[in-house]
């Protein structure tokens, strides 16, 4: 491979599976010999670690969304062309369509990678009208196609997350353990934080010795908003927001299952690790789902938003050590066949 310059363009670098996503495909290239910027454009902090060679620039601004979409498109066009950038990969569909303003008539190959499957007329417009400045759009499941056009479809890409997997069960506490554990930033519209503490309550009526833990990146305000829920349904010492953890390995294992209540995902990445770890996950059924988890086989799955049916399948997977054997020994062998580290990675660099 001739040695490239490659820029990837995010939000920021901040907790979160697409920043985690950046971070992996960044390392990645650094360490096959490419020359890596990441440009940030809302915040420069960096939570996961990166090679001492990549270049993470600045581009924040202070003014409001119409103002920064120019400034943001006139910095990205002029360190493109400054630093003879021949790749660009966006992360989500806004910077997709604000990189292809800023590398319209130029030789760049622009790759798009998604986010997840909630419906947003703006952006499939503006897509549409950029996709001629985009090259490949990559989806991570089949699932996300439904919300785009076709002429964005035609050029779309199927590659899943890389992540690292391993080749046994890591889990083998979690049959004794009495804890469940969810993973995700604090968008409680979206991961539904605030379900989850209600499902907790009823759950704990029949199992009181249980704890429930939450992890990921939050704000003040939404800190406060599942505080209050957690007074108001007398769960002190029983739930506990644990905030960010850079050892997803360590938050998740060893813990009874995985939790997942979002509306609407891309492919979480903490989800995938629970499965690679053996940890049994209950799934909301989320569109695109069903292509991760099969259920009763290597996962459970509940309808969205339905608090009672999460609560039966809390008490499936507590109260079953068979089905938990079962779901747990199954995780890491359904995973392992698309989403080893190695083998996305080998078809990231089929496309830059």
């Amino acid at each position: 491979m001739d040695k490239k310059n490659i820029a990837l363009v995010v939000t920021s670098l901040e907790s979160g599976g697409l920043e985690r996503n950046a971070s992996i495909l960044a390392n990645h290239f650094s360490n096959i010999g490419l020359n890596v910027y990441i440009c940030c454009l809302k915040n420069n902090n960096i939570f996961f670690s990166l090679n001492k060679n990549i270049k993470v620039i600045d581009m924040t601004t202070n003014k409001n969304k119409l103002i920064s979409f120019n400034i943001w498109k006139n910095k990205l066009r002029k360190f493109f062309l400054e630093n003879k950038i021949n790749t660009v990969i966006s992360f989500g569909d806004r910077c997709g369509i604000l990189t292809a303003k800023a590398i319209k008539d130029s030789n760049i190959n622009h790759i798009c990678r998604a986010i997840n499957t909630k419906k947003n007329i703006i952006n499939k417009v503006l897509l549409r009208n950029a996709a001629k400045n985009i090259n490949h759009f990559i989806f991570q499941t089949s699932a996300q196609k439904v919300n785009y056009p076709k002429v964005i479809l035609d050029k779309g890409i199927h590659i899943p997350n890389p992540f690292e997997l391993y080749n046994e069960n890591l889990n083998i506490e979690g049959l004794n353990s009495k804890r469940f554990v969810t993973v995700a930033s604090f968008k409680i519209k979206q991961k539904r934080q605030d379900l989850m503490v209600k499902a907790f309550k009823k759950f704990s009526l029949s199992h009181p010795e249980y704890i429930f833990e939450m992890y990921g990146r939050y704000t003040a305000k939404d800190k406060r908003k599942i505080d209050s829920l957690i007074k108001k349904e007398d769960l002190v010492g029983k739930v506990f927001i644990k905030g960010e953890n850079k050892n997803i390995k360590e938050a998740i294992i060893p813990s009874r299952a995985f939790i997942c209540a979002s509306t609407h995902e891309g492919m979480p990445n903490a989800l995938i690790e629970a499965l690679s770890y053996g940890v049994p996950v209950i799934s909301s059924n989320w569109l695109g789902s069903k292509e991760i988890i099969e259920n009763n086989k290597n996962g459970l799955i509940f309808k969205m938003n339905d608090v009672d049916d999460l609560v039966s399948k809390m008490l499936l997977i507590a109260e079953e050590d068979e089905l938990f054997n079962i779901i747990s020994n199954n995780s890491y062998t359904q995973i392992i066949k698309d989403f080893e580290k190695n083998k996305v990675l080998k078809m990231w660099e089929q496309i830059i």
